[in-house]
């Protein structure tokens, strides 16, 4: 596992921050790659990380910086990509999600965005101004220049509102959550098995084999018929997916097979609902328990119908 990669999981601002660090190195470099492959290597070796995994990284991001034309300034499609995802976050938390701890911690952050605002040569949305601020800050650490107390203490509120986005991106990815909306609008539904969870932690065994039709696996019901989930998604022209980090725990760790359950539930309780009410009532005029027991046997509902004429 790369720096990158490490960093992703644990924080991804920290991710977006190390990428934008990285990109100015290869600049530096001029491009160069025996200069970035030689910084890759001793940045292996005092990360205790795979020396060949971060060269091949490290000229990817040249590669990638080359192909976006931000060879001079701007970041490559992928980080782009990731500043996209946690603005669309970002507005979620804020509103639909209405969550109260990360919106203390934007509106703390605010007086110091609106003063970054003014500084900037153009609009931005408010999550790019928090990961500008954030960079220029560890920019003049690392240069070892001075920094003001006022500066610090304003860090402090972009770093939690960055802790608290952070900790809002512990999901699935977009691409992920489109999937299983063309899972349903193709017909393509996971084939489940009856029996498995003990509920302890959510559907753990159900939704594994949900889970396993998004990166091909398993079975599925195809236009009614029963076929593997790699042939069902290729008739569909779907891709499947390769889940990265959190994400398996995102899909499985849930209650959702027992809630879709739920309603059917509901349903059989409505038509058990006169045999309950006259159960009460029995009990209350404490009639006999044989009498009970077969009012029980002659009113329930018949779970197999014979075929009516």
């Amino acid at each position: 596992m790369t720096v990158a990669a490490r960093k992703k999981q644990e924080h991804i601002v920290d991710h977006v921050l190390y990428c934008w660090q990285m990109e100015d190195l290869v600049r530096a470099s001029q491009f160069q790659p025996a200069v970035l492959e030689s910084w890759a290597e001793q940045h292996a070796l005092a990360e205790g990380t795979d020396p060949q995994a971060e060269i091949d990284w490290i000229l990817n991001v040249a590669k990638a910086l080359r192909a976006a034309g931000a060879t001079e300034t701007g970041h490559a499609s992928e980080v782009q990509e990731t500043m996209m995802e946690l603005a669309h976050l970002h507005v979620l938390l804020l509103g639909v999600m209405a969550d109260a701890d990360y919106k203390q911690a934007f509106e703390a952050a605010e007086p110091l965005l609106e003063d970054l605002a003014k500084r900037a040569d153009k609009e931005a949305h408010p999550v790019e101004q928090m990961v500008v601020g954030l960079y220029g800050w560890l920019v003049l650490r690392m240069r070892k220049e001075t920094v003001s107390a006022e500066t610090e203490s304003a860090m402090v509120g972009l770093r939690n509102w960055a802790n608290a986005l952070a900790k809002g991106y512990s999901g699935i990815r977009p691409k992920v959550l489109k999937l299983l909306l063309a899972l349903i609008e193709n017909n393509i539904h996971p084939i489940i098995p009856e029996k498995g969870s003990v509920g302890a932690s959510g559907d753990l065994a159900p939704l594994a084999h949900l889970a396993l039709t998004l990166v091909g696996e398993g079975q599925v019901e195809y236009n009614g018929k029963v076929m593997s989930s790699k042939a069902a998604l290729k008739k569909a022209g779907l891709e499947p997916v390769e889940l990265e980090a959190k994400e398996g725990l995102a899909l499985t760790n849930g209650t959702q097979v027992m809630t879709a359950v739920g309603p059917f539930c509901c349903a059989d309780d409505l038509a058990y609902a006169p045999l309950v009410a006259l159960l009460e009532e029995a009990k209350t005029r404490k009639v006999s328990l044989t009498l009970t027991l077969t009012l029980t046997l002659t009113l329930a509902p018949n779970p197999n119908p014979s075929p009516q004429p």
